[in-house]
């Protein structure tokens, strides 16, 4: 029976077979490139930014403004071809996609109108409003069922009363999943989801200082799993994924001029850097199995060139996987 488990556990955490990296190149002129997930076979897909690969690498999700500045979301097959049109008018800030592939949840926003959260539904080819409001956050339950996002009713409050709200892909009415008012961030792995916690600064004109929480997925057990206290000008942690057994948490720490990547336990809440923090590793997935960062390093004020790298989760020097490029995206 055990060696049946570790087997199940290692199928589940294997990459797909068509295992990707996409990723941006350029500045004024920003492009959208595919490569295999060893850094290999790159090659230019279309013109765009934020890119995002489906968890079966078979499509890439990418933002794009034609022309009349207004941004739109855009999907297009990972071997080239056609894009269609997915969301307009398209806001950066929250994105999920579901496990399955089916659904993904950005938010939509048009000027001195307030942000709406929309629920896309790439199978039956249809998107909803899920909710209205300012969002800190979305994520997917792992079996696809229910989408969780942090949400704030009020208007550009520098301390929100936020609160993680839960509802069905399926459809019906999203519910509080418990009152907290300082709740962001989420991030919805096998065993717990994981979210930042805010609390004002102990001195005036500073920022919010943020710590990591766990509760369990119907509201109960909350419980604080960091206990950092950030320097002035600096936020604090926010969760960026789990490993497929959810043993493992990638995190990121982010306040002015700074941002690096941390990896914390939890079960314990013990922390560790990985890499140096002044060169601006930005962490943005974890491969199934636990055992590899990626992310980008360099460029703005970081550094040296934008470029991809990979870090072994249990710390040494990130690598270049990739020689020019930022904000990558696999499904490893």
């Amino acid at each position: 029976m055990r060696a049946i488990l570790v087997l199940l556990a290692s199928l589940f955490a294997a990459p797909p077979a068509n295992a990707a990296v996409v990723y941006n190149r350029g500045t004024a002129n920003r492009s959208v490139y595919i490569a295999n997930d060893d850094g290999t076979g790159s090659r230019k897909l279309t013109a765009g930014e934020a890119p995002h690969i489906s968890p079966d690498g078979q499509a890439v999700i990418y933002v794009v403004d034609e022309g009349d500045g207004v941004p739109e979301l855009r999907e297009i097959p990972a071997v080239g071809g056609e894009s269609k049109l997915l969301v307009k008018p398209f806001q950066f800030g929250s994105f999920a996609w579901s496990a399955d592939g089916r659904y993904v949840a950005v938010e939509s926003y048009r000027l001195n109108h307030t942000p709406n959260l929309v629920l896309v539904d790439r199978t039956a080819g249809t998107t909803r409003t899920v909710a209205k409001g300012t969002f800190y956050g979305a994520t997917f339950s792992p079996d696809s069922t229910q989408l969780l996002y942090a949400r704030t009713s009020q208007k550009n409050a520098l301390f929100p009363k936020s609160n993680l709200e839960v509802v069905p892909t399926a459809g019906g009415t999203p519910r509080v999943l418990f009152s907290d008012g300082h709740a962001l961030y989420p991030l919805w792995g096998p065993k717990q989801i994981a979210f930042s916690r805010w609390q004002k600064p102990p001195r005036k004109g500073d920022a919010w200082k943020l710590n990591l929480w766990l509760v369990n997925f119907d509201g109960s057990g909350r419980r604080q799993l960091t206990h950092d206290k950030p320097g002035r000008f600096l936020d604090g942690l926010t969760p960026t994924e789990f490993s497929a057994d959810g043993t493992r948490l990638l995190t990121q720490f982010g306040g002015q001029d700074t941002t690096y990547v941390v990896t914390v336990d939890p079960a314990t809440g013990k922390e560790k850097v990985i890499g140096s923090k002044s060169e601006g590793f930005f962490a943005t997935g974890l491969s199934a199995d636990g055992s590899t960062i990626i992310g980008s390093s360099g460029g703005f004020e970081w550094p040296g060139p934008a470029h991809i790298v990979t870090a072994p989760y249990t710390g040494g020097k990130p690598a270049t996987l990739i020689a020019r490029g930022d904000s990558p995206s696999w499904n490893r």
